[in-house]
Order: C-alpha cells, then sequence, then structure tokens
C-alpha cells in the first residue's frame, strides 16, 4: 500500500511499515491467515497506540477480509501480530491475483498527505 504504510505526523511519518508476513492454514471455516506486521516507531519517547489494519482482496480489489484494532507498540521496531482472517478460498477466483494488505488506519486528511508525498516523490503532479 504506497499510501497507507506511513502514518503522518507534525514534522514528518511518526510510524513507517516495512514489512509483513502471512501464514495460511485449512480451518473449518476455510482459511485462516495469521498476519504479523512489522515497523518502526520513530521519535516517540514512549509507548503509542498505532492504528492498523490488514485485509485480503480479489484481482478487482474487492475486500474480502478484513481486521483491524489499536496496538500498543514501543519506540523503535516494532511487530503486531494482527486478529486471524478468516476467508472462503472459493471467493478468490484466481489466487495469484489475490493480495493481502496492511496499512494504518488513516483519516481522509492523513490518507491526502501520504498521496501527496508519494507523487511528489515519483515526481507525478
Amino acid at each position: 500500500m504506497a499510501t497507507a504504510e506511513s502514518l503522518p505526523g507534525g514534522d514528518g511519518p511518526t510510524a513507517l511499515l516495512f514489512g509483513v508476513s502471512v501464514e495460511c492454514e485449512k480451518a473449518d471455516a476455510g482459511i485462516d491467515a495469521e498476519i504479523t506486521v512489522y515497523g518502526d516507531l520513530l521519535g516517540a519517547a514512549s509507548e503509542t497506540t498505532l492504528p492498523l489494519f490488514v485485509a485480503l482482496v480479489d484481482k478487482d480489489e474487492n475486500v474480502l477480509a478484513r481486521a483491524q484494532g489499536n496496538f500498543r507498540v514501543k519506540p523503535g521496531q516494532f511487530k503486531v501480530d494482527m486478529p486471524v482472517l478468516q476467508f472462503d478460498p472459493s471467493t478468490l477466483g484466481s489466487v495469484d491475483q489475490a493480495a493481502f494488505l496492511a496499512g494504518f488506519v488513516l483519516t481522509d486528511a492523513e490518507l491526502k498527505a501520504n498521496r501527496a508525498t508519494w507523487r511528489d516523490n515519483l515526481n507525478i503532479n
């Protein structure tokens, strides 16, 4: 997610995401996806609560499963085990075109700021 991996702050990003791991296993209700999000809390002197989400989307970017929450993290690098996503694999269509996404839950203003930064970094205006 080119525009949800950075949590804006007053003087630049407050936190950044830099990785995600996904482990899937068969379950009674279909498939359980255990997702861990890795990031970096920048410049904070104490623990902070971060709003994070994970989602599974199909090739048309329809959200098939989603979870979000507020997670306490310490300054520096962190990892968060997200709630398990359950999904029915028959709803995916082409499996190689489905994707897991992770990011910060952003306000409209934060998302707009991230998109503007992303465009500036790519010289798209």
